[in-house]
This record gives structure tokens, C-alpha cells and sequence, in this order.
């Protein structure tokens, strides 16, 4: 096998693995090949969007992609992905963002803090 050959295998093994970890998942980019002109384009491609390069954030979903060298890594973002229940608690979210508070003698105080719950949180 020639060393085009080698360097096309090693080319399609990578862009056929992934790595994936708990809040991020990086893949190698998208190619288009052009035989005419004789070269080999990368984007990337996510959610029915493509891009050749810098951030694309899909707020809809709390992710946030970054296309960079040929790589293509997305992220979750906000608390919201996180946060699970907590008894007694409730959750206000606007957004990706999350807060919690409890309801004691008739106020509203954070679930965390014990401060005054902040009803404005999303806006600073």
C-alpha cells in the first residue's frame, strides 16, 4: 500500500471514531473532496447546520459546537443539564439556566445559600 494510501486509512479510521466524554463529544470534521482541483475540504456539520471554522451555539438545546483543525467538539452548557431534583425545593429555569429555592415562613430563600432566593438571577 503506498503512503497515500496508508495516510487515506488512517484519515478514514479517524473520522469514523469518536470521543465522547460526560458533557463533550469531539469528532474529526466532515471532508469534501474536490478530484478536479485535487484537494480534500473540512467543515463541520451539526443539527442541520455547517460551518468552516469558530463557534456555533444551538440554544434551543444548550450545546455549543467549535469547529477547529479539522475537528469538530460540542458541548452541553448551562446548569440545567445538570441539576437533578431536591426535595423540598423548587426549580425555576430559564433557558439552559437553573436555580432552586425553598419556601420558609412565606419566603422564598435559595436552597443553597439559605440567602434570599433572587428572583432576577437570569438577568445579571
Amino acid at each position: 500500500m503506498s503512503s497515500a494510501g496508508i495516510s487515506l486509512s488512517i484519515l478514514i479510521v479517524l473520522y469514523l471514531s469518536w470521543y465522547v466524554d460526560a458533557a463533550c463529544m469531539t469528532q474529526l470534521g466532515k471532508l469534501q473532496v474536490n478530484k478536479e482541483r485535487r484537494e480534500i475540504t473540512f467543515f463541520c456539520s451539526y443539527r442541520g447546520q455547517q460551518w468552516t471554522s469558530g463557534v456555533m451555539v444551538f440554544d434551543d438545546v444548550c450545546e455549543k459546537c467549535y469547529c477547529k483543525d479539522f475537528f469538530q467538539t460540542c458541548c452541553a452548557y448551562g446548569s440545567g443539564l445538570f441539576s437533578k431534583e431536591y426535595e423540598g425545593c423548587t426549580r425555576v429555569a430559564q433557558g439552559c439556566e437553573v436555580r432552586f429555592f425553598r419556601l420558609v415562613n412565606g419566603r422564598k430563600l435559595d436552597c443553597f445559600s439559605d440567602l434570599p432566593f433572587d428572583e432576577n438571577f437570569w438577568l445579571k
